[in-house]
């Protein structure tokens, strides 16, 4: 399948001297249609607004973000709050580069009772990137992700996975100047061993972070 959220250098986050390679806010139009599943007369509301949600997700994962995003409205109009809908507005608010938009539609759906590891994943990039970011809770809702599946990825693209969210923890931690577990993400990603006695660590440790996010 195509990525929706290739990583790349697209948006610089400044935090005093601190700058961070970041998810892009790629968007995505495409011409095809959601609501391929459709719905019929008979259908209870429920029903109606989870077919609309399987229809959001599927014009979501062809690249399709403004079909995806009527549809899961059209879920929200059967269902007021529907959980899996809300999810599904907080990764195309994401893919538009909506953050804080997106941040919103993420806690809703926790509120509504979403506690897939995917809901946790999109919040934990949307607090790290909105402005302004919300560090420790990226770098809750990345860890949360990470003790429920130490080999997660997304399952609308692959490459948001566990690495992608030791990134995030590793920009997070640094930006909340806690060193120690910046570097033991570093390690964890593969990255250099650096002399923490040294009077350059600081500066050393935001150099290969930012070497791992390029």
């Amino acid at each position: 399948m195509t990525g929706n959220f290739r990583i790349w250098l697209a948006c610089v986050t400044a935090i005093s001297f601190l700058t961070f390679s970041q998810f892009g806010c790629g968007g995505g139009g495409g011409d095809g249609g959601g609501g391929g599943g459709g719905t019929g007369p008979d259908e209870t509301p429920a029903e109606r607004a989870a077919a609309h949600t399987d229809d959001g997700w599927d014009a979501f994962e062809g690249g399709n973000f403004a079909d995806a995003k009527s549809d899961f409205e059209a879920a929200l109009a059967d269902v007021a709050n529907y959980g899996e809908a809300l999810h599904g507005l907080g990764w195309v608010a994401l893919s538009e580069g909506d953050l804080n938009e997106a941040a919103s539609k993420f806690s809703s759906a926790q509120g509504q009772g979403v506690t897939s590891l995917d809901v946790k994943a999109g919040l934990a990039v949307a607090l790290r990137d909105k402005v302004p970011a919300d560090y420790q809770g990226a770098v809750n809702a990345a860890n949360a992700v990470l003790t429920g599946n130490a080999s997660y990825a997304f399952e609308y693209d692959a490459d948001l996975d566990a690495d992608a969210l030791r990134l995030i923890l590793a920009q997070s931690y640094f930006a909340l100047q806690d060193y120690d577990e910046a570097y033991d993400e570093v390690l964890a990603l593969g990255g250099v061993n650096l002399d923490q006695g040294s009077s350059t660590f600081v500066e050393d440790l935001l150099a290969e972070i930012q070497r791992l996010g390029g």
